[in-house]
């Protein structure tokens, strides 16, 4: 299952409008994304089956926002529970840019862990695969959930805390079911080495669905509950 937890350590959370197909973003911003609480509640598919849930809450604060998320999924097979994901996430952002992230992970057993900040001119990350204070005036985590915040050029995994290199292309207009209602949307595709991803987005640029390919032929599929 090691392709399904590719797309969720990303710190998972979405985010968009590209204006172009260069993924690379500005180091700041003027004001927060969002001026009021906000909301995306999914449930995850593989194929057809239900296999649980990944929802994003966020709350504006002075100068940002504060970014909680929590999945779980459980895949079965015949009378077995082949694999289990939980994880839960807290991210700071202030001025488009990541201040502070705390990640906690289960994946199929295996535990996870990362704590990160920023200090002063470097962004210290504290992970369970090791240390590392990176470089960048502006490190990101793969937010979805807004678009302009996955221009980055580099972005760092929620589950890991690794800072990987990604590529975002727009794909064109297309119209997809949200809710049981026909809409159209923006598609947008992201790949790196470990994960390649459809997302789509609402011509204003709100977060509307998520489907990756992933082993065996399967799809790994996001659809936005019903309120």
């Amino acid at each position: 299952m090691k392709s399904i937890n590719s797309v969720i350590q990303a710190g998972m959370a979405l985010s968009l409008l590209i204006a172009n197909t260069c993924a690379v973003a500005s180091t700041s911003e003027e004001t927060p994304a969002y001026s009021d609480p906000r909301e995306w509640n999914f449930e995850v598919f593989l194929n057809d089956d239900s296999i649980g849930f990944h929802n994003f809450s966020l709350n504006p604060q002075e100068d940002g926002y504060q970014l909680r998320t929590e999945a779980e999924f459980e895949v079965d097979f015949l009378f077995f529970t082949a694999y289990r994901y939980k994880h839960e996430n807290v991210e700071t952002w202030e001025n488009g840019c990541l201040q502070r992230i705390d990640a906690r992970t289960i994946d199929n057993g295996d535990e996870f862990r990362v704590v990160g900040s920023r200090d002063e001119g470097e962004f210290d990350v504290n992970a369970t695969r090791g240390n590392e204070s990176l470089d960048a005036d502006c490190v990101r985590t793969f937010a979805y959930w807004d678009l302009d915040k996955l221009k980055n050029s580099r972005l760092l995994n929620a589950q890991t805390g690794e800072y990987v290199e990604v590529r975002v292309e727009r794909v064109g207009r297309e119209t997809i079911q949200v809710k049981g209602e026909s809409v159209d949307a923006e598609r947008y595709k992201v790949d790196s080495d470990e994960l390649d991803l459809d997302l789509w987005y609402s011509p204003e640029g709100e977060w509307l669905k998520l489907t990756s390919n992933v082993k065996n032929g399967r799809q790994l599929r996001y659809e936005l509950r019903g309120s």
